[in-house]
């Protein structure tokens, strides 16, 4: 087979690095029987397994006694195949190294048997059903990762959180920096709104502030072209109406954005496997917007609830491998609307519960203005709504939650802050 798919001087190195150690507790997380191409292979790792799960030291003495037991001594190649194994290595220095190009050739084999499949059912079934089953065999690929901890260790990382110290990005709005502890790698952050709140223009001008400090972000936009979002760009830098523009003032914005990391992909139809390609092809990319959740394309369930659920996993999952920030918009529930104030609650994220669950951090958009609500009565006093906007961080994993107040000029799209805050 080509060498592209396995490697089996690399699986004897490995078996052999076992051996020698004696102890399968720094791998037993990350390595599986699958893993090995030869099956003898699979079928000795999986005994070592056994021994292991017994609290038995793995020996070569204690592995020829258990497969002679279970009668696979012949079947991996006899007592002299395993002492081979053992015999031809000298150090375990390179074991994690080993391990990893066994785990890359298996998912390599994975990867080629899903596309094999997809060929013959193509012969029978819709394509687009064989896009659906290509994409849950994928995503379905385990990917183990140690997820052991020291207890000190972890909340030594906390307490810097909490002390400021390992704070992530901010957002650029100083009332809700006070609050919201920052994009951090791998973060998933719900940004969650009623309908012509504001939610993607206050991605928008997130990312803008975000790239100001020469950070890439790409914008993953599943409803808008993206022609629209770069006049809404140029409108906000301007701080004018997009029809209020003067070509001075579209020359002025360009000299801006030129310079700013920003990168946006309007494909319509974008699912999970899609998303990860496109975010690989963004060298050092830190800030991923998706806009909006509901859009991703995901393989049909047995109800939407499902589906919305699979998608904000994934996309989860998608932000700590790849270690960036993943800052997601998502639409609200009808729920909001039977509420007098409708101001949004985390009971109203639409369709699924897991986002909640799921999620760092949620933040939520609430304009009173706009449901013709124009004063609130706050503990700090009567509050004049017109043009505000409230950023409500409703959960959020490393710190605390609470809300603030930011000025809203809806013909050039832009936020800024405004003093009065609300915890």
């Amino acid at each position: 087979m080509d060498r592209a798919f396995q490697s089996v001087d690399v699986e004897r190195q490995v078996l052999g690095a076992l051996i020698f150690e004696g102890d399968l507790s720094p791998v037993i997380e990350i390595l599986k029987p699958e893993y090995f191409y030869l099956s003898r292979h699979a079928k000795i790792y999986h005994t070592m397994v056994e021994l292991f799960m017994r609290g038995k030291p793995i020996d070569s003495h204690l592995l020829l006694d258990e497969l002679r037991k279970k009668n696979l001594l012949d079947q991996v190649g006899g007592a002299s195949y395993l002492a081979d194994l053992s015999a031809n290595v000298v150090t375990s220095a390179n074991l994690m190294y080993h391990i990893d190009i066994l785990k890359q050739k298996y998912l390599a084999r994975k990867v080629r048997n899903v596309s094999q499949q997809a060929q013959t059912l193509l012969q029978s079934e819709d394509p687009l059903h064989v896009k659906d089953w290509i994409m849950s065999q994928l995503i379905s690929i385990d990917d183990p990762t140690t997820s052991l901890g020291k207890l000190s260790d972890v909340a030594q990382k906390v307490v810097e959180e909490w002390k400021g110290s390992s704070r992530g990005e901010p957002t650029g709005f100083p009332p809700v920096d006070s609050i919201f502890m920052g994009f951090q790698p791998g973060d998933l952050v719900i940004v969650a709104g009623a309908t012509s709140m504001g939610k993607s223009a206050f991605v928008q001008n997130v990312v803008y502030n975000l790239a100001k400090k020469g950070l890439p972000c790409l914008i993953l936009s599943l409803e808008m072209a993206s022609e629209l979002w770069a006049k809404r760009f140029i409108s906000s830098v301007s701080e004018k109406g997009i029809d209020d523009l003067a070509d001075e003032d579209i020359q002025q914005a360009l000299k801006v954005i030129k310079n700013l990391p920003i990168y946006i992909d309007d494909d319509p139809i974008v699912d999970l496997v899609k998303a990860r390609a496109k975010i690989l092809r963004i060298p050092d990319i830190c800030f991923v917007v998706v806009d909006y959740l509901q859009l991703l394309s995901m393989p049909q369930k047995e109800s939407r609830e499902r589906e919305v659920a699979e998608s904000v996993k994934g996309l989860k999952r998608i932000a700590r491998d790849l270690q960036v920030a993943m800052i997601v918009v998502s639409q609200l529930s009808r729920m909001v609307d039977r509420r007098e104030d409708r101001r949004p609650r985390l009971g109203d994220l639409r369709e699924s519960g897991v986002i909640e669950q799921t999620a760092d951090t949620v933040m939520m958009l609430y304009r009173p203005e706009y449901y013709g609500i124009f004063k609130l009565e706050l503990d700090e006093g009567e509050l004049d709504t017109r043009g505000l906007v409230e950023v409500i961080v409703a959960k959020q994993r490393r710190g605390p939650t609470g809300s603030a107040w930011l000025k809203w000029e809806a013909r050039c799209l832009k936020f800024s802050s405004e003093e009065k805050d609300i915890f």
